[in-house]
């Protein structure tokens, strides 16, 4: 059976990325637009409301940056899912930001109505507030589950695109994939005559791999726990060892497991030519954010021994972002040497379980796996202590590991 070149993956959205080139369509930001604008180009607004997990915003941001893309970020203040102000969701949005994208408010309405509070009022605090988050003025928002009622009110802050204002999006054609749901073929829509159009896709949907949508969810909780575990662990002593959790549905027999064993949701594939072009600025910003120098673009295309065979990206749960990645060429038939080995998520044991995969893999081809780590560094010394290797020498302001393969 033909796959549907649109099905809810990562894959699936990239390819909607490419539809949506090779019709023409350049993309464009609500800020970079006035409300009530005709297009007078083949222009497409991509929206992405983020309901639930910044992490599958995230992973989708990155996708977007590798094929050239810029879209705009609706976040919720007032989510039930994920705290905006808390370490992870920080670190998420600035990566959002500095990939390039555009940052836009996704208000929840309802909240002001069952609080009393004046819609207007609560929609102006909600724009300064996440605009302080950000540096810089939101240009645009979109209503969470909208209503009548909210809709018919076409709330119009000056200088502020409100998405569902008839006025303000009527040059673009509007196209969503609300609970997997199209309304409208989207390749023919795409391929129509639209100068316009305004794309909302929920990251939910495409970066989470569940086959039904309550399967995205069970896997959405799953990630929102492990991130505000990861923090808990790093910060809270007394909360002792990671928990596993179960995700039951009420009056359903199945049951999702959270907070598995790390070692079960890493996988390694290879670094090659091609995967680098796409993830190189992936790479520099890993490094960037584990506080190393970054290597230059030459020191990551340098052609060394078996070095497009032993490298690897380095993968967490579904993502199709990597997480990490290790540098590995041959130095003699007996040995092969660790370059760089970096992962952006610490505390979760995905440096241990990837560097097992990679010693699996070197199995049979050497005999030994060098490494060298700063003579200062403490942290990258016990990690590569407890994971069996060994301190042979010291070499200026380095010391060099060895692990028997």
């Amino acid at each position: 059976m033909k796959q549907n070149p649109l099905e809810f993956s990562p894959a699936g959205f990239a390819h909607l990325l490419t539809a949506l080139s090779g019709a023409g369509y350049r993309t464009a930001t609500f800020g970079e637009v006035s409300a009530g604008e005709v297009p007078r180009e083949k222009t497409v607004l991509l929206r992405h409301d983020v309901d639930v997990c910044m992490d599958f915003a995230r992973e989708m941001a990155w996708i977007e940056k590798a094929q050239g893309v810029r879209a705009t970020y609706f976040l919720m203040l007032q989510s039930p899912l994920y705290n905006l102000f808390s370490r992870h969701s920080m670190g998420a949005l600035q990566e959002i930001c500095d990939l390039g994208h555009e940052i836009a408010l996704h208000f929840d309405a309802e909240f002001a109505v069952l609080e009393g509070k004046d819609i207007t009022q609560q929609l102006q605090f909600e724009l300064r507030t996440l605009g302080s988050l950000v540096n810089a003025p939101i240009r645009a928002f979109s209503f969470h589950q909208p209503t009548d009622d909210a809709i018919a009110l076409c709330l119009a802050p000056e200088g502020v695109i409100n998405t569902y204002h008839p006025q303000h999006m009527a040059g673009f054609e509007y196209l969503s994939d609300s609970n997997r749901g199209w309304r409208k073929d989207p390749l023919e829509t795409i391929n129509g005559k639209h100068d316009g159009l305004q794309i909302l896709l929920h990251p939910i949907w495409w970066m989470s791999e569940g086959p039904t949508t309550e399967d995205c969810w069970d896997l959405a909780i799953k990630r929102n726990f492990e991130s505000v575990q990861e923090q808990i662990l790093e910060t809270e002593r007394a909360y002792g060892p990671a928990r596993k959790l179960a995700v039951r549905r009420a009056g359903s027999g199945k049951v999702t497991e959270v907070g598995l064993s790390e070692t079960e949701h890493v996988t390694t594939r290879v670094m090659d030519p091609e995967s680098l072009s796409v993830w190189i600025d992936r790479a520099i910003q890993l490094e960037q954010d584990s506080g190393l120098t970054p290597w230059s673009r030459e020191n990551f295309l340098l052609d060394l021994p078996d070095k497009w065979k032993l490298s690897k990206w380095v993968y967490y749960r579904n993502s199709e972002t990597p997480v990490g990645y290790a540098i590995v060429s041959r130095k003699s038939s007996m040995s092969a040497h660790l370059h760089r080995f970096v992962i952006g998520d610490t505390g979760l044991g995905i440096g241990t379980a990837a560097l097992e995969s990679i010693i699996e893999d070197l199995n049979g081809s050497v005999q030994f796996l060098t490494v060298f780590t700063g003579i200062n560094s403490n942290r990258a010394q016990k990690f590569y202590e407890k994971n069996k290797f060994i301190r042979i020498i010291s070499i200026d302001e380095n010391a060099l590991y060895i692990y028997s393969v």
